[in-house]
């Protein structure tokens, strides 16, 4: 059980979680306003579960891939399987959803939009010249829009968000 649980917590990337959280709540905290902590918690939650969403949807696509080049990462290792890790992917997104039925409406269309590409990049996108990176590159800076759009101030995150696209 603790293998599997390991598993599924190194199939979300971690450190890449806690880049996104961080990045979110820059988005946050450069508004200026008064920070709630319901605000950086909503957030917070949300850019977790939808990078964690985004890496499990990676993992089931290149799981041919990572056999030869990561075998020993948990879906090639058959630690877990497609269908255990595709549910966990759902509950993930759903995950991340959620909070944002308690921010702004504007925080749930940048979610939406990040979502969606994150579920047809790996299939998709991410082979093809110049729209691979330019999705990976839209999702990573949207934090910062997501952020300041869930404080009440979408416009002091486009020059953090420009710089980082």
């Amino acid at each position: 059980m603790i293998g599997k649980l390991k598993a599924f917590i190194t199939l979300t990337r971690p450190v890449n979680v806690l880049i996104s959280i961080f990045s979110v709540w820059t988005g946050v905290f450069i508004t200026g306003n008064s920070i709630d902590s319901k605000i950086l918690v909503l957030t917070g939650i949300t850019a977790a579960f939808l990078i964690a969403a985004a890496n499990t949807i990676n993992d089931l696509f290149d799981i041919d891939i990572d056999r030869i080049n990561k075998p020993g990462r948990p879906l090639p290792s058959g630690i877990v399987s497609k269908m255990e890790v595709t549910i966990f992917t759902g509950f993930l997104f759903v995950f991340a959803l959620l909070p944002n039925l308690f921010l702004p409406i504007s925080a749930l269309i940048i979610i939406l939009m990040a979502g969606f590409l994150s579920i047809i990049y790996t299939p998709f996108l991410k082979n093809r010249p110049f729209w691979g990176n330019f999705i990976v590159s839209l999702v990573t800076a949207s934090g910062f829009i997501y952020g300041s759009s869930s404080a009440g101030d979408i416009s002091s995150a486009y020059f953090p968000f420009f710089i980082a696209f």
